[in-house]
């Protein structure tokens, strides 16, 4: 299971004192800093020494469809105090350095070819877009497994963090780590073979360019009336799949939207069963939500309305962190079912029912012209 919870996105980190101001410029210098591994060795081919591309998510002929003037905005632009750069350029977006450029090259190309979007993807597809998104998702908790092992020790020397819960997100950044590397390894044995790992949960093509693009993996933790899809505070085991991909690929003059997970996967069969049953403007709406809510790596036209980066409920869904209700100390004396009541009901905001309190950014309304 990948556990989620964001990283970037955190409510309050704002600095209001000197002393705040020290502690804030600390923790996003532990954010920026980069663990170098003592032996390189690519990812896929496992080659020593060999240096490392700029490998990317989404690729780059998507990003550059909602590109102005190169830069594109990520939802660092909602929060009132900057972890990061809320603007990046289209060789930076969603960048990770851990395969080989003969690799990156060879093993990705049919979901990096435009005219293969012209139907569903098909399997081989899925597979790579499921590879890289594991492998990013490997390498990002790489880097935060360094980063609060840093934090920890800081802490340990009396220095104060603006962020909460250390423990409990090196245990979540560790399992996370662990999963996403075994996933990768067993797509990259699999990888051009018959076996059918994935089943298309949703498929939709709309014949305008939405502003935004969406490439990542996470869990789904409430469907429709509020029901409980995969538990996001269960990670007790990683060898099984819970996540889902989602994918929102804005194209020269249309956009395609899908979604896909594990083929044994059920639990998120009936909530994609009803969603179908909307129509178009509630399920882009519903999506929309989704986006928001359970992914950061987000990446944004930069010329979107101002109205939009102001909108409060936005604001909230994006800086809003599953983490926040897993181990806290308001819960930790409760009895085992009285936790789990209290965690679930904590998470009323990433309700499916709040998709209209956000602007539906998939709809025909915020294309771009």
């Amino acid at each position: 299971m990948n556990n989620y919870y964001k990283t970037l996105n955190i409510e309050g980190l704002g600095p209001k004192t000197k002393e705040d101001y020290i502690c804030f410029n600390k923790y996003i210098s532990s954010l920026n800093s980069k663990k170098t591994p003592k032996e390189k060795r690519c990812f896929v081919c496992n080659k020593k020494n060999i240096k490392y591309c700029n490998s990317h998510t989404i690729p780059q002929f998507i990003l550059r469809n909602i590109t102005q003037d190169g830069k594109l905005l990520n939802t660092q632009i909602f929060n009132s105090a900057k972890l990061l750069n809320k603007e990046t350029g289209v060789n930076k977006t969603q960048v990770f350095h851990c395969i080989c450029a003969d690799c990156d090259n060879k093993i990705f190309k049919e979901y990096e070819t435009k005219e293969n979007y012209q139907v569903e993807p098909n399997q081989l597809m899925l597979k790579q877009i499921a590879l890289k998104n594991h492998i990013s998702r490997f390498c990002k908790h790489n880097e935060e497994k360094h980063t609060y092992s840093n934090i920890l020790k800081e802490i340990k020397k009396g220095i104060t963090y603006p962020i909460t819960d250390i423990n409990y997100r090196i245990k979540v950044t560790e399992h996370n780590y662990r999963y996403n590397n075994k996933r990768a390894r067993l797509i990259l044995k699999n990888l051009n073979n018959s076996t059918e790992f994935y089943k298309l949960c949703y498929y939709k093509k709309i014949n305008y360019t939405v502003p935004y693009v969406l490439q990542a993996n996470s869990i789904l933790s409430l469907g429709f009336n509020n029901e409980k899809l995969a538990n996001t505070f269960d990670f007790t085991s990683f060898d099984y799949a819970d996540d889902i991909h989602f994918c929102i690929y804005p194209l020269e003059k249309e956009s395609v939207i899908f979604t896909f997970c594990d083929k044994s996967l059920t639990i998120y069969d009936d909530f994609f069963e009803t969603l179908k049953t909307k129509n178009e403007e509630e399920q882009l709406s519903i999506l929309n939500f989704i986006a928001f809510a359970y992914f950061e790596d987000i990446f944004l036209n930069n010329k979107i309305d101002k109205s939009i980066l102001e909108n409060y409920f936005m604001k909230q869904i994006i800086q809003e962190q599953m983490i926040t209700y897993a181990d806290t100390s308001l819960i930790q004396n409760l009895k085992k079912e009285e936790r789990e009541f209290y965690k679930w009901n904590a998470l009323s905001n990433f309700s499916i029912d709040n998709n209209k309190k956000i602007p539906n950014l998939l709809s025909y309304e915020y294309r771009i012209v």
